[in-house]
Parts: structure tokens; C-alpha cells; sequence
């Protein structure tokens, strides 16, 4: 159970960041939540993608024993992904190596649920690596094309996973949310299908295609080896200390705020990282701070080196990036080795630093590639100290500290008051009643004749709203754990991005992109609380800012847009 105070905050964030899109009385009448009333249809725009179906046999042996034997039927094989030559380029090689981490990882939790060893832990795990090893893969491939497969078996691939999470639904095994989430990034798979379909159809500029392999004898590697384009980028023993972090640019009053709001992003996240070293919850590593751990420092090392003047000057935050996720995953190795975590989890962590060596790898061709390249040693940005700010810089925190750094002070939360509501029994549950939220516009419903991608999208966006709306109501009920908050915070994200992308003229989706600034501030004012109260660790007070901080920087972006184009 939990007590009043903690209750009382779990019914602010669920009021705060679920209350249903359009509530509220706007001035012309009461806006229409499309997104919430519209009839639901989860079915599909591709029936003919149908996942496997597992048969199970009871065989009886000689001497009457029995053994379950299972077969899978409809199975669509793959694509060959070929071994990479001893002389192919580096890059080739990392996306091989990436892909065949993301495909052990999915295979081994493929065979934790036949065997019935399935835990609700691994539920995040297994919905993002399924939402980007297939991606990974069509990159290998040389024309859009041969693409479609690999976008195809993502289709498929989530499909299963819903199958299973419905079912798991149905006998009461999980909460209803599992299914939204499952069918949200089914949703997000068939979208980009069909917008690859799409540009197949009308060909504009074809994306960069990974350099040949050369013929050549395949690779090979040691058993249990992991390749590594950049052998010479070693973590620090864990015992001598962490990775160093190259110096930010330096703040000066002319940064125009969307820089300003990056530079915070980039802090929040470094503080994210350097909090949970110092408080040592990464030996003690759940499911939900693994994935957290890697999402965030593979943004905050890549928006930091989005933030230098030159090509040159990204290079050492990649490869600070590089070092920071090889020493994250030889803790992981060692969890492995000793029982503690999975052997999946290990893939997934070697398959986001192969990530980031292909991005370091990309970064090095465009400085090759450039006219004025020359072999010479990248020099140290120069930081410039007359009127800035030098970064980064600790954080304040607790009670009493300064207010959090906004772009857009006059977009602010709902404001909540506590009330009280009586049961049948006579007893009471702290609650609250919102007050001053600003409503969105209403959304469409597509028409019978939309295409298809608009009406995925749509769907997509409505079942985002279902999860939230449930999730509600688990709040209420007083369910709460660190995965709802983490997923919480990525689905209100995404969910207002997708129904603002629905909006025809970039103006018209201001209005979602101010939505999700607030909602976001909802979450972090609740994280605080909580921080503040010691129910929560601080770092996730972090990574509350750093989300809320990305919103912010994607709003300042679709304004600059609309500003070129005139207003509209």
C-alpha cells in the first residue's frame, strides 16, 4: 500500500498528464476529442502480413514417456544477411555485427516464451529491439526495394508479440496497457511501410546506402568475441573511474533559445548518467534503468555533438559515447557471466554501441568526403570565456533550489487541487481536481477514403490515448512502479507529436507541440515532489527535465519552420 501523500502524487501526474486532450470549456464551445471518441479499429493495413503460428504436438515416446514438441507454421524466412568480408569497410561490418545482436536477442526471447520462462521485465526489452533491429538491417540493403522485407518481418514481428500480450491480457496475466503499447509501435511499423512503399512509388532522393563489400574470405571471430570497429576507444577499468567528458560549448546571452534549451537538454542527461554512477544503483541494474541508461546516453552524447561548429569537433563525443557503452556493457558481460542478468541483455547493449560506432563511422566519411579534409590531428574546440557561462555545471536540486530552465515560462501545467472522495464505506481517497488546462483542437477522423498511412497514423495516435487513459486509471487504483513512469513519459511524447504530424499546415500543430510542453512539465513538477520526498532517486528527476527539454527544442524547431514559411 501506499500512503496519502504518495497517492495524492500519483492522481497529480495521471490527472496532469492523462486528462483527455480537448477537456475544457474553449471559447468557441467545447472542443471535440477526437483522438478519445472516435470509434477504434485496430485492424490492419496489411492482413496479407500474418505472423507464424506455433503448433504444439504431444509425441509419445517407446516407453510411454510423452515430450511436447513445437513447430512453427507460416514462417517467412529472411532476407541473407551475408558475412561481411575480412577487407569490407568498417561500417558494413558494424551493421552485420548489429544486427546479429538484435536478432540473438530477439531469438533467445523468442524461446524464453515457448518455454513458458516469459517475465512482464522483459516486456520493454523485447518491444525495442523489435522496433529497431529490423530497421538496422535495411540498412544493409543497396536499393529501397529490398527494403520492404525487412519492414515486412517488423510488421510480422509485432504482430506475434501482440498475439501473445492479448492473450496474456485475456486470462489476466497483464494489464490492459500492454496491449496499447504492443499495438502502438505495430501501428508506428505499418506507418513507416507504408511511407517506404510510398517512395518507392514516387522516387525522390534515394537515401545513403552502406559502402560495397568487397569479395573476399567471411570474418571470423572468436566464440563469444565482440567485434568493435574502433579497438583502439577502451573504457577505463570500472575501479579507476569513469569515461571524461569533453568540454560543451560555451552559453552566451546571444544563443538563440533553441540552443540554450539544448545545452540544458545535454546537461540533464550528463547529470543522469553521472547520478546513477554516484549512487551506485547501476550494479543493482533493473530492466527499466538499463533501458533508461542506454536510451539516454546515446541521445545526450549525440545532441552534444550536434551542438559543435564543426564536422571535426563531434568526433570526440562520439567516441566518448563509444567508450561509455563499452564500459556499460562489460558490467553488463559481467552480470551475464555471473547468473545476474539474462544473455539478452547483453545483446541489446552491444547492439546500441555498434549503433554508435556506425554513427561515428558515418561521421568519419563526410569528413573524408569533404573538399578541404586533410590527415591531420582534430584539434580541441576553443571555448571562449568573456560572456558565457561555462558547462557543464552542477545542478541544483531539492528544496530551495532555482527554477528549472524553460524556453516557454508562460506555458504551465494544470493547476490541481486536493479533494477528497468517499467510498461506499465511508472511508476517503485523497484526489484531485484539475483546473486551468488549456484544451487541444480536435482531430479529424479520417474519412472512408483517406489513405491509408493517415488513417494508421490516426489509430496510432488514438491507441497512444487508450494507454493513457488507462494508465489513469491505474494511478487512481494506486499501481505504480518505475516502468509505467518511464513508459508514461515516451507514450504522452509520442502521442502528441503523431496527433500534430495529422495537422495539415505546420501552424495548426503548434498547439500539440505547446500540449506536450505542458504535459511534460506536469510530469517533472510530479517527479520533483517525489525527489523532493525521497521516493524517487534523483536521476529521475534527470531524465524527467531531459525529456520535457527535447519537447521544448522540437516546439522552438516548428516555430523557427513556420517563421520561413511565412507564418503558416
Amino acid at each position: 500500500m501506499v500512503n496519502a501523500l504518495t497517492r495524492v502524487g500519483m492522481l497529480l501526474l495521471a490527472a496532469a498528464l492523462t486528462a483527455s486532450a480537448g477537456s475544457g470549456q474553449p471559447p468557441g464551445g467545447k472542443a471535440q476529442d477526437n483522438l478519445i471518441k472516435a470509434a477504434r479499429d485496430y485492424s490492419t493495413a496489411f492482413p496479407d502480413l500474418e505472423p507464424p503460428i506455433t503448433r504444439r504436438d504431444v509425441i509419445t515416446n517407446p516407453d510411454g514417456t510423452t515430450v511436447v514438441v513445437t513447430t512453427e507454421i507460416g514462417v517467412v524466412p529472411l532476407p541473407a544477411v551475408p558475412a561481411p568480408a575480412a577487407n569490407a569497410p568498417a561500417l558494413r561490418k558494424v551493421r552485420v555485427e548489429q544486427y546479429q545482436e538484435g536478432s540473438d536477442c530477439l531469438e533467445r526471447l523468442k524461446v524464453i516464451i515457448r518455454t513458458g520462462n516469459y517475465r512482464p521485465q522483459d516486456f520493454c526489452e523485447y518491444v525495442r529491439v523489435a522496433t529497431e533491429v529490423y530497421r538496422a538491417a535495411a540498412e544493409m540493403e543497396d536499393e529501397p526495394a529490398r527494403r520492404v522485407p525487412w519492414y515486412e518481418a517488423r510488421v510480422r514481428k509485432f504482430k506475434e508479440v501482440e498475439r501473445f500480450i492479448r492473450l496474456r491480457v485475456e486470462i489476466g496475466t497483464d494489464p490492459p496497457d500492454r496491449l496499447d503499447v504492443v499495438r502502438f509501435h505495430r501501428f508506428g511499423a505499418e506507418a513507416e511501410l507504408l511511407e517506404l512503399k510510398a517512395g518507392l512509388e514516387n522516387p525522390g532522393r534515394k537515401p545513403a546506402r552502406l559502402p560495397a563489400d568487397p569479395k573476399g574470405e567471411p570474418v571470423r571471430l572468436e566464440k563469444g568475441a565482440a567485434y568493435t570497429a574502433f579497438p583502439d576507444l577502451k573504457p577505463p577499468a570500472t575501479e579507476k573511474g569513469d569515461v571524461p567528458t569533453p568540454q560543451l560549448p560555451t552559453l552566451t546571452a546571444a544563443d538563440p533559445p533553441l540552443r540554450k534549451v539544448q545545452i540544458e537538454q545535454v546537461r540533464k542527461g550528463l547529470a543522469f548518467l553521472a547520478h546513477v554512477k554516484e549512487q551506485g544503483p547501476i550494479e543493482d541494474l533493473t530492466p527499466e534503468l538499463f533501458r533508461e541508461y542506454l536510451d539516454v546516453a546515446t541521445e545526450t552524447y549525440r545532441l552534444a555533438a550536434e551542438l559543435e561548429d564543426t564536422p571535426a569537433q563531434r568526433v570526440p563525443w562520439h567516441e566518448t559515447r563509444i567508450r561509455k557503452l563499452k564500459q556499460f556493457e562489460q558490467l553488463i558481460l559481467r552480470r551475464v557471466e555471473n547468473g545476474v542478468d539474462p544473455r539478452q541483455r547483453l545483446n541489446t547493449a552491444r547492439f546500441d554501441r555498434l549503433q554508435a560506432e556506425a554513427d561515428l563511422l558515418g561521421l568519419q566519411a563526410d569528413l573524408s568526403a569533404a573538399k578541404d579534409a586533410r590527415p591531420v590531428e582534430i584539434p580541441k574546440p576553443v571555448r571562449p570565456n568573456a560572456g558565457g557561462e561555462p558547462a557543464p555545471r552542477p545542478l541544483p536540486r531539492g528544496p530551495g533550489a532555482p527554477n528549472r530552465y524553460t524556453a516557454f515560462p508562460d506555458l504551465k501545467p494544470a493547476t490541481l487541487e486536493k479533494t477528497e472522495i468517499k467510498s461506499s464505506d465511508g472511508s476517503t481517497t485523497p484526489g484531485l481536481e484539475e483546473t486551468g488546462g488549456v484544451p487541444v483542437p480536435a482531430v479529424p477522423v479520417p474519412t472512408a477514403d483517406a489513405p491509408p498511412l493517415r488513417r494508421v497514423r490516426f489509430v496510432q495516435a488514438q491507441t497512444g490515448s487508450d494507454y493513457l487513459e488507462r494508465v489513469k486509471y491505474r494511478m487512481k487504483t494506486g499501481i505504480y512502479n518505475l516502468a509505467i513512469l518511464r513508459e508514461l513519459q515516451i507514450i504522452a511524447a509520442d502521442t502528441y507529436r503523431l496527433a500534430a504530424e495529422l495537422e495539415g499546415a505546420p501552424a495548426k500543430r503548434v498547439p500539440w507541440y505547446e500540449a506536450r510542453v505542458r504535459k511534460l512539465k506536469a510530469f517533472e513538477e510530479f517527479v520533483r515532489s517525489r525527489v523532493e520526498d525521497k521516493d524517487e532517486a534523483p536521476q529521475r528527476l534527470d531524465v524527467a527535465g531531459f525529456q520535457r527539454l527535447r519537447a521544448e527544442a522540437d516546439l522552438l524547431k516548428l516555430k523557427t519552420e513556420i517563421e520561413k514559411a511565412g507564418g503558416k
